[in-house]
């Protein structure tokens, strides 16, 4: 991570890739899974969007394997992102929610609050405040819908 906030890319990706191949020599699944996500981070950066889409896959299968399910809400996120940023907003939206209803079934409050922030900026930027799969409901202009996607939270 100093690498990346340095800007050094180069070797940034340099470690994330050591890392990842001595965690699978070692057998640690939960490392690989974290290290692919760092990995994906530095294609992202290099704009490698298939590159990133294909490492989060695998990240994403391992942390399903392994029933991480904390995980699994995250690496959904770190994808939606992916999405976001090449216009797919729907498939987005669907992810991140997948993820919130990931975290609420564990109880990661820091993890649904973080996840509700994303969503609801999305839905800002879709116009829909909760229009989306199996959310609040609503439609454009309804700002109650916006507070729905955490059951109640503060009115906006």
């Amino acid at each position: 991570m100093l690498a990346t906030a340095q800007g050094d890319h180069a070797r940034a990706m340099a470690l994330a890739e050591e890392g990842v191949n001595l965690a699978r020599e070692i057998g640690d699944q939960r490392l690989v899974g974290l290290l692919l996500q760092t990995l994906a981070d530095g294609l992202n950066h290099r704009s490698d969007y298939a590159g990133a889409a294909r490492v989060l896959d695998e990240s994403l299968l391992i942390f399903r394997a392994l029933n991480d399910r904390e995980e699994v809400a995250w690496v959904l996120g770190h994808i939606a992102e992916l999405f976001e940023e090449r216009g797919e907003l729907e498939k987005s939206r669907d992810l991140l929610e997948e993820g919130l209803e990931i975290f609420r079934a564990i109880g990661h409050r820091w993890a649904i609050a973080h996840i509700s922030r994303n969503l609801a900026r999305l839905l800002l930027r879709l116009g829909q405040f909760g229009a989306g799969k199996g959310n609040a409901g609503g439609k454009p202009g309804d700002r109650a819908a916006i507070r729905r996607l955490d059951g109640g939270g503060m009115d906006v």
